[in-house]
């Protein structure tokens, strides 16, 4: 499971967790989901063997970690950046409804520098996730985007 999805996760629990007993959180967190709770349990049950599995095969060295943690980092930033545009999309869609040009144009103004700011931080993710040039991911001369 990536860190946005643990997140995310986290967070449902804790609104749920207010909610109802703890032996229904589960049930709870997939109705939120909106699956049905036996897909969220082998959700769960195919992270837990996907998280035996890396420790197994040792992707817990110093090589693989600082590169999550770099990967994480920008996948976190383009997940921020996809809800605020969302957020800006939903707002500026209200503006033009309502009859409201300019704040409808305002909007739009701030959606486009998020999109820049977007395509600047998938740049990001690729080169993180691309890690340094090698013969196999860089050096060849084929250009990568």
């Amino acid at each position: 499971m990536n860190p946005s999805h643990e997140q995310v996760l986290a967070d449902i629990e804790r609104l749920v967790g207010t909610e109802v007993a703890l032996d229904e959180t589960d049930t709870r967190i997939a109705e939120v989901l909106g699956v049905p709770p036996d897909y969220y349990f082998a959700y769960l049950l195919v992270w837990g063997a996907i998280e035996a599995q890396a420790q197994a095969i040792g992707l817990t060295d110093p090589h693989w970690q600082r590169r999550t943690s770099e990967t994480s980092g920008a996948l976190a930033t383009v997940t921020s950046l996809v809800r605020c545009i969302g957020r800006l999309a939903a707002t500026a869609h209200g503006h033009a409804e309502a009859g409201r040009c300019e704040d409808a144009a305002g909007g739009t103004a701030r959606i486009l520098g998020a999109v820049l700011q977007l395509g600047q931080a998938l740049r990001d993710l690729d080169a993180a996730v691309a890690g340094p040039p090698t013969p196999t991911n860089g050096m060849s001369g084929v250009s990568r985007g």
